[in-house]
């Protein structure tokens, strides 16, 4: 983690006022020639592709005392910076090679792309990629839903930053002094960070797995209401079948609350198409949601309506819910390779749901309650919860559990 003083050095000593991405500093024509021949690149292509790896995987995303004014010297010195700094820093690097010419691209995305890391519901963020063709993109957005504005390309950044169009720029005292809260987020970053080595995915490579995990459109996002997100998982599942791990056995499908409705929804969706037989583990999933609706499920007791994006009983509705609810079709995916998880204390999504889809698909489907769990220990990595579900997923995976039964759990 970055320390006060380097932070309080760097908002002092970092800015792009004079930076011209076209002309980079001696300091990155030297830093783009070591990270390429340490990649073994020969060509433009393969030198573009060793220099974006090395900004995505050896700079750490974070904050500096800079903000957004970091100079891409200062962002590749101090190994950290956030989508503007890291946007000009591989700018900066791709314009060392022949024949490659990138500029800055500014837009104003939605909010939701920094959501859990500034709160629930963050404001719009100006953000960045590199521009290096008229065909310039902007990493990991939905150009039609979460782009509201577009700056365009940029040679020298600090043009826009510093102008009266960027609405983040913050006001002089407020910069001088942006090291202080980049020490707070930093810390939110690294424990995030740490996080990610402990939960979930870390447990199922522990075991032998190769964990992907998927993400899919919120109920606040263009499209995340039904059946966006079921769209986005069946999808998602397929990419990883047919792309990403076209040869891995795809033994353990595992979905959590909303995550657990949509995992049984893919399995009936695309499990058969793709040929795999996955067990599907559903823990907590919202199984039955005429019964979530009449029991108000969610903090503002309509969680149903907001995932259905339509008022409950309106025109449309029964037809809507038996489309979304897995008691309704959950039988269509062979009962025998599925696993219901529920938590005893689970107030959130309480065990009975569990109960309403075994009565509703049939005998043969697997059941796990765990007394005295509540909705959120189900999830966490390293506590007996969740152990109790590996044991179980071993217990009905046998030899296709990695390393046969008698691998590690």
């Amino acid at each position: 983690m970055a320390t006060l003083a380097s932070l309080a050095a760097a908002a002092a000593s970092a800015t792009t006022t004079t930076t011209r991405l076209s002309t980079p500093s001696p300091t990155l024509i030297s830093a783009a020639a070591a990270i390429t021949s340490a990649a073994g690149a020969t060509t433009p292509r393969a030198s573009a592709v060793a220099l974006y790896n090395h900004v995505r995987d050896a700079v750490a995303f974070g904050f500096t005392g800079a903000f957004d004014g970091a100079a891409p010297e200062a962002t590749l010195a101090a190994g950290r910076g956030h989508c503007t700094p890291k946007g000009a820093l591989l700018a900066g690097l791709l314009n060392t090679l022949d024949g490659v010419t990138a500029r800055q691209r500014f837009v104003r995305l939605d909010g939701g792309v920094l959501r859990g890391l500034l709160g629930d519901d963050p404001a719009p963020v100006v953000h960045s990629d590199w521009d290096g063709t008229a065909d310039c993109f902007v990493q990991m957005a939905d150009e039609a839903g979460q782009v509201s504005r577009d700056w365009g390309g940029w040679d020298e950044p600090a043009a826009f930053l510093d102008s009266a169009d960027n609405p983040q720029r913050l006001p002089a005292l407020a910069r001088a002094l942006f090291w202080i809260p980049a020490a707070v987020i930093n810390r939110r970053i690294d424990a995030l960070r740490a996080e990610g080595g402990r939960g979930l995915p870390a447990s199922l490579a522990a075991a032998g797995f190769t964990p992907v995990e998927v993400e899919y459109r919120r109920r606040d996002d263009p499209g995340g209401t039904a059946p966006g997100p079921a769209a986005d998982v069946a999808a998602a599942v397929t990419l990883v079948a047919t792309t990403v791990c076209p040869d891995s056995d795809h033994g353990v499908w595992v979905g959590h609350s909303a995550g657990g409705t949509l995992v049984l929804d893919a399995a009936v969706r695309v499990a058969a198409a793709l040929g795999l037989a996955p067990l599907v583990v559903g823990m907590a999933a919202v199984t039955d949601l005429t019964a979530a609706a009449a029991d108000g499920l969610g903090d503002g007791h309509d969680e149903v309506e907001r995932y259905l994006g339509i008022p409950r009983g309106s025109d449309g509705w029964a037809a809507a819910v038996a489309a979304a609810s897995p008691v309704a079709w959950g039988g269509r995916y062979p009962p025998a390779r599925q696993l219901l998880v529920a938590g005893g204390d689970d107030v959130d999504v309480p065990p009975r749901y569990v109960d309403h889809y075994v009565a509703a698909v049939g005998g043969g489907v697997h059941t796990l309650v765990l007394p005295g769990v509540d909705h959120y220990q189900l999830v966490e990595g390293e506590g007996a919860p969740w152990q109790s579900v590996l044991a179980k997923c071993k217990e009905l995976l046998g030899q296709r559990w990695p390393g046969g039964a008698s691998g590690p759990a």
